[in-house]
């Protein structure tokens, strides 16, 4: 037996560069002693001397690589060439003697299934199931000499030659290997998922069974009985009867057939052998470590497991997260509008910047403290606060009034009964949240009374703290000194932004809290909140986007400015902008406003996406979309006024109903002054947010410095390959280290990307 060409399934060498995944996953569970039928794997070595001896992997690639993936036409006629050179092509004697005495060895005649395995195929992120071909009940050494070379050449299907390309799977690195099995007549098979993919449910097993072969259900051609098993209880939650209709039966002589059935009224897996398949599933996603899809079957009243792979469609658990509790995460990205992946450095950035919240309360060592990963975004555990009643009134109050479409939700997840309730807020939290708290409650007392004043005094406190980091930035000169720049930045930046706002913004929220609870009762609070929040003033976002209406009316008043951003494309626009060959009116106009807002971008919470001053491209479509508007009224300038009156209008409309009630005059006496410390505070919601986005501005560009360093040095490959580190790595890894690292962060990042 040839070492390189045959392994027998249980071999140690079996893994995914010579037995594909399939195989790979095979042989884990043959070695682990669950019941695989036994066979051997004909490995990716022998399809290598295949298309080696036949001259078919140059042919190959010069028949795909000039193919556009999405051209479905294209790659069904390269793949039915590439088919028609596998069919007249030779398996070399040597090689055949080598699979047949692979067969004889470890087999002995028996009818057998033949199953391709790509090394592409069973990996965490893709599902390369069904684009390779199976074949079942093959007999005899002809028809398995012949399955094996049909499966070689189903690595060439159009849906996989497609799906390489779409994932970035290069044609060149793949290649395929071929399982052989001892053939399982079986009398019930089907499919089981070790966690609900389709609700993430990891406390139940969906099993999926129809009689005969797996293939119907593989193959969706039936309506299998469906079961659903709960780990914790092992008991059948589920139980429902499919139509099965058809059965795969092995036919006489070699194949398969099919067959009419009609047992939509019996159960096809008894209630026993429903369980004993669940317990044994649920032992192969132990072993593996992550849940499984898995086929199986039952012959002679044995269960087999005939393949494992990961479910790719299951969104991953936050890193940390307990396997056997029912939690509750908000995700930081969908908050900021933020449905991408964060770079490894804006994961690190948050959790610092987290940590310095927990120090500030008090509470370090909580299980807030920092934000977890799940699939490179951000989630924090709000389980615990939820779960105090005193602590989730708080949160479901500034939901309310913050984020009022997430409200429902919340109240439905803690009504689910595996929600449990407690008592969290121990007396250390306790007190140094109060300890935290009383200043603020001081200076929200201040801001109701002095609004005006409070504002002007914070923005002026919070514009010197993010000079102060300016100067510091500046100062430094080495790898190190920049690195301490950030770390204690982050650690503090908190106290420039967030904290110092906070009195403000709540004094900007109880007032709205107070109108809301004064109004009528037939009153939708909801549209009201919106209605009496138009036109703030004192939003930072507002406040720029405004600027950069009034700066593109300019550029539109200038006929080189305007004619420019009318004639050419944003990338040459990006170009010239950059080369300082603009129009001198949008020229200046752009480095005004990018020496004010430089620091904002696309995803802009994550410390690794870039910022305006670095690609302009996206302001500069925003500018050629302002420029491209007409319509008066849809004016920002014209449509902020705008909501400014018809929150005015509202008050109004509001006033007047509750003089009619009783009290009425000094009802609307407060709702008046309430009105107006909202409009004076509500604006200032965006303003910790800016001054993050502004000292983050300062880490980045401290950060491109320190990949400058490393990119001449040879460490990564450009400066900006920084941001898929932390900054623990850049202080403890030696340089040789750095690029391992990097290369593995950068392949996963864009696997989630493209997921």
């Amino acid at each position: 037996m040839a070492a390189n060409l045959i392994l027998p399934l249980d071999s140690p060498n079996a893994a995914l560069a010579l037995a594909g995944g399939k195989g790979a996953n095979l042989a884990i569970l043959t070695r682990a002693g669950f019941p695989v039928p036994p066979g051997f794997i004909v490995t990716t070595d022998a399809y290598s001397e295949f298309v080696r001896a036949n001259d078919l992997h140059g042919r190959i690639l010069a028949r795909i690589n000039v193919i556009n993936p999405q051209d479905h036409a294209a790659l069904e006629t390269a793949s039915a060439e590439i088919h028609a050179w596998f069919n007249s092509a030779r398996i070399s004697a040597a090689l055949s003697a080598a699979i047949l005495d692979g067969y004889m060895r470890l087999i002995n005649t028996q009818p057998v299934a033949v199953r391709s395995s790509a090394t592409a195929e069973d990996l965490p992120g893709l599902s390369f199931a069904g684009q390779h071909d199976t074949f079942l009940n093959v007999i005899g050494s002809k028809a398995l000499l012949d399955a094996v070379k049909k499966c070689w050449a189903s690595l060439w299907t159009a849906r996989a030659i497609g799906y390489r390309a779409r994932s970035g799977i290069a044609s060149e690195s793949v290649a395929l290997a071929v399982v052989v099995q001892v053939m399982i007549a079986a009398q019930v098979a089907g499919v089981a998922f070790t966690a609900d993919p389709l609700s993430g449910n990891r406390f139940i097993t969906v099993i999926n069974a129809n009689p005969g072969l797996g293939e119907a259900i593989v193959a969706g051609q039936v309506e299998p009985d469906h079961y659903q098993v709960d780990h914790r209880t092992w008991q059948i939650a589920v139980k429902r009867l499919g139509a099965k209709a058809i059965a795969i039966l092995p036919r006489p002589g070699g194949g398969t057939e099919r067959i009419a059935l009609n047992d939509a009224a019996t159960q096809a897996l008894s209630d026993e052998h429903i369980l004993e398949l669940a317990r044994l599933c649920g032992q192969a996603a132990e072993y593996y470590g992550t849940p499984q899809d898995i086929e199986w079957a039952l012959a002679n009243d044995a269960l087999y497991l005939l393949q494992a792979r990961p479910i790719t469609s299951l969104y991953p658990l936050p890193t940390h997260a307990p396997r056997d509790r029912f939690d509750i995460y908000f995700s930081v990205g969908e908050a900021q509008g933020v449905l991408d992946p964060f770079t490894p450095m804006g994961i690190d950035a948050i959790r610092r910047l987290t940590q310095g919240i927990m120090h500030e309360v008090g509470a370090n060592g909580h299980a807030l403290d920092t934000p977890d990963d799940a699939g490179m975004r951000l989630f924090v555990d709000i389980t615990l606060p939820l779960s105090d009643s005193r602590l989730r009134r708080v949160l479901e109050t500034l939901m309310q009034n913050v984020m009022p479409s997430v409200l429902p939700l919340v109240h439905k997840l803690v009504r689910d009964p595996r929600f449990k309730t407690q008592h969290v807020l121990s007396p250390r939290v306790a007190r140094g949240a109060l300890t935290f708290l009383f200043p603020i409650w001081c200076n929200i007392v201040r801001a109701l009374r002095h609004p005006d004043a409070m504002r002007k005094r914070i923005d002026a406190q919070v514009d010197e703290s993010i000079r102060a980091q300016e100067t510091r930035a500046a100062g430094t000169v080495t790898f190190d000194e920049r690195l301490d720049v950030i770390q204690s930045g982050l650690e503090e930046i908190f106290r420039q932004g967030p904290l110092a706002y906070a009195p403000l913004i709540a004094g900007g929220l109880l007032p709205l809290v107070l109108i809301r609870r004064l109004a009528p009762v037939d009153n939708d609070v909801r549209t009201l909140a919106l209605e009496l929040t138009r036109g703030l003033p004192h939003n930072v976002t507002t406040k720029m986007n405004l600027d950069l209406w009034a700066r593109s009316q300019r550029i539109r008043a200038d006929d080189a400015s305007r004619h420019a951003f009318k004639a050419r494309s944003i990338s040459v626009l990006v170009g010239q902008y950059t080369a300082h060959t603009l129009p001198s009116v949008a020229q200046h106009e752009l480095n005004e406003f990018l020496a004010q807002y430089g620091m904002r971008g696309v995803a802009e919470i994550d410390l690794g996406r870039p910022r305006w001053r670095e690609d302009p491209t996206p302001l500069l479509n925003l500018v050629k979309s302002y420029l491209e508007l007409t319509e008066p009224k849809a004016a920002p300038d014209v449509v902020f006024a705008r909501g400014a009156q018809q929150a005015q209008a509202r008050l109004d409309e509001l006033v007047a109903r509750l003089r009619q009630t009783r009290a009425g005059r000094m009802k609307a006496r407060i709702v008046r002054a309430a009105f107006e410390r909202l409009r004076a505070l509500g604006g200032l919601r965006e303003s910790p947010k800016l001054a993050i986005i502004r000292a983050l501005g300062i880490y980045r560009e401290l950060l491109v410095q320190c990949g400058v360093e490393l990119a001449q040095a040879g460490t990564i490959e450009c400066a900006d390959d920084i941001f898929f580190l932390s900054l623990d790595e850049l202080r403890g890894r030696e340089a040789s280290t750095l690029s391992w690292t990097l290369a593995i962060r950068t392949h996963s990042t864009r696997l989630v990307q493209s997921a």
